[in-house]
């Protein structure tokens, strides 16, 4: 084997272990739901009263569909399993942005018993590259999985506010 053969597999071996792939978040399952033993307007006060106190804008606000919803709002990383971000030959892949999006709703099944759920959609932001002209930066959206951690405070916001 020549020299030249063998600087090039040192080489490849020693650049196969400088990048680390990203780890794809994975899908938890969470409580989304909750039942509450007050009326629907009550339950409907407590949503628009949790959601306007949280200081997330709300996009759509229909009381007759029962139907609250928030676009694009950012989120904090510990309310979501975002995976492992990995590197590009020296530079750690970041995080650069993050964004959720809400869909509540509300409906009565009895006088005194209304039923809210909560659905979200999270994704981030993610830069990969260290900045050279083989590896420029770039980003792309990847879908991020929520812990439960969003909605277990909205739905107990929500409950605090009814009783």
């Amino acid at each position: 084997m020549t020299y030249r053969a063998i600087a090039s597999c040192v080489l490849a071996f020693c650049l196969a272990g400088c990048a680390t792939p990203p780890v794809k978040p994975v899908e938890q399952d969470i409580t989304r739901s909750r039942v509450y033993n007050a009326s629907y307007d009550q339950v409907w006060s407590a949503i628009v009263q949790a959601v306007g106190e949280s200081g997330i804008n709300i996009t759509t606000l229909e009381k007759d569909s029962g139907i609250v919803a928030v676009s694009e709002a950012s989120y904090d990383p510990e309310w979501a399993d975002e995976g492992m971000p990995g590197s590009t030959f020296g530079s750690e892949n970041q995080i650069t942005d993050r964004r959720v999006s809400l869909n509540i709703l509300a409906n009565a099944l009895e006088p005194d018993r209304t039923r809210v759920q909560v659905n979200s959609k999270m994704r981030y932001q993610l830069r990969t590259g260290n900045g050279s002209q083989i590896y420029p930066y770039k980003t792309n959206w990847v879908q991020a999985y929520s812990n439960g951690t969003l909605e277990k405070g909205i739905l107990g916001g929500i409950e605090r506010r009814i009783h």
